[in-house]
């Protein structure tokens, strides 16, 4: 016990990410170096409660106690709690926006013993995305004006040939209302200009920030398959239950987390990359994905029915065309009824020469219509219970549209789902 205890201790001070832990009463009784630097401190063991920030606050900026903040509530009900932001300042009085993920212990009579958070710093993210918005809805309202000011020119051209060809004492001023005129086409061209320089620069930062993620996406991994390495020794070799338990927890959360990197991995390449138009098999590549989902533990005792009426050759970007049908059926393998001996998932597909109908339906659990228009939405979860990390619909949604496609759900009020995808079909001559 002594030897895992310090072999887990030693795995969370070496994580990159920020992470300590409290006892059942909320005192800290470890932290690592990524929190401390997060916190801008080194809180107290067995003294400072729930968190190393000075505050932390609701959506609508407003203090929120220590007691009621996430790992209090965490131990209080003996529950994992996972996403949402939060804001917090730290002992400068600098605010950030985190995302915590917290795990309690539990003992053999399920009796919360304490628990670990995992907290995640999201302030430069948000920033960066919060700037490309503005830049956006400058570059938007600067063309809108511009398309206006060309349509006032185009008016005041006609109205002044008019006045010309009727009153020759108005030559002079006609002159005048010219040199205005080539005065204000100077500027329009000089601000196409500044608008070109501009398109460029968003577009140059657009790139860096798409490197950005895949660059830290893409070194988390590392670190995070050395330490699904160690617990699979500790898991080993350990056999105490309880130790066992807390491993196979922490397992499952760094595969969770793994699973996040990967989407916002295949978020960024599907941004950073053109399309690699070759044709698809569709029903060999739908069968190849379902026999990979297969051994997912919610998969067990669910029937799968394809049917595909492929009347000319497909021709798409298969890697895309691949990350939506698996992460399609992957939801509705994870969210479908857990009893029952009539659960089924039916993939239909007609394809022509313009287009591919895909429909994937199943009789699981459901959404309900009021979450219709915002599961695509980045990050969003119908509850703080759900395992996902609300990415993957957001990602199946870009990518269809990369495909030049729609998606669309609907769910019966007796219960199940179905997406109905139509991608186009690059059909080469």
């Amino acid at each position: 016990m002594e030897q895992s205890a310090k072999m887990y201790h030693q795995l969370i001070s070496e994580l990159p990410v920020a992470a300590y832990s409290c006892d059942v009463d909320g005192k800290i009784v470890f932290f690592n170096k990524a929190a401390a630097n997060l916190w801008g401190r080194d809180p107290i063991v067995g003294d400072d409660s729930f968190c190393g920030f000075a505050q932390i606050f609701n959506d609508e900026g407003q203090s929120i106690p220590l007691e009621f903040s996430p790992m209090a509530i965490s131990l209080k009900e003996g529950k994992i709690i996972s996403g949402g932001s939060s804001i917090v300042k730290r002992v400068n009085g600098e605010k950030r926006y985190v995302v915590p993920h917290i795990v309690p212990y539990l003992d053999s009579s399920g009796r919360v013993t304490g628990a670990v958070n995992m907290i995640t710093d999201i302030t430069e993210s948000k920033a960066a995305s919060t700037a490309l918005e503005l830049q956006n809805t400058l570059l938007a309202f600067e063309n809108q004006e511009k398309e206006k000011r060309a349509a006032e020119l185009a008016i005041a051209n006609k109205e002044l040939a008019y006045q010309n060809t009727e009153k020759e004492n108005r030559a002079n001023e006609l002159a005048i209302a010219n040199y205005e005129l080539a005065f204000q086409n100077a500027e329009k061209e000089l601000r196409a200009k500044e608008l070109i320089i501009t398109n460029i620069e968003l577009l140059k930062t657009n790139k860096e920030l798409d490197r950005f993620v895949y660059s830290v996406s893409h070194d988390l991994r590392s670190p995070l398959t050395s330490v699904q390495g160690l617990v699979s020794i500790i898991e080993d070799e350990s056999k105490e239950p309880e130790t066992i338990k807390h491993i196979q927890m922490i397992s499952n959360s760094i595969e969770r987390l793994d699973q996040f990197i990967k989407r916002i991995l295949s978020y960024s390449q599907n941004n950073r990359t053109a399309l690699e138009i070759e044709p698809v098999q569709i029903k060999n590549t739908i069968s190849d994905i379902i026999d990979g989902l297969q051994n997912m533990k919610q998969g067990k005792g669910i029937h799968f029915k394809i049917e595909v009426q492929q009347l000319t050759n497909f021709y798409t970007d298969k890697l895309r065309f691949n990350t939506i049908v698996e992460n399609l059926i992957s939801n509705a393998i994870k969210y479908h009824k857990s009893t029952g001996t009539d659960r089924f998932i039916e993939i239909t597909a007609l394809l022509n020469e313009k287009e591919l109908q895909l429909v994937i339906a199943d009789n699981g659990i459901g959404i309900p219509l009021e979450y219709h228009n915002k599961i695509f939405d980045m990050f969003f979860r119908i509850s703080s219970k759900s395992e996902g990390s609300g990415i993957g619909l957001y990602i199946v949604k870009d990518t269809v549209e990369k495909l030049e496609g729609t998606i669309t759900i609907t769910s019966p009020i007796e219960g199940g789902t179905q997406f109905e995808i139509n991608l186009k079909n690059f059909r080469r001559c």
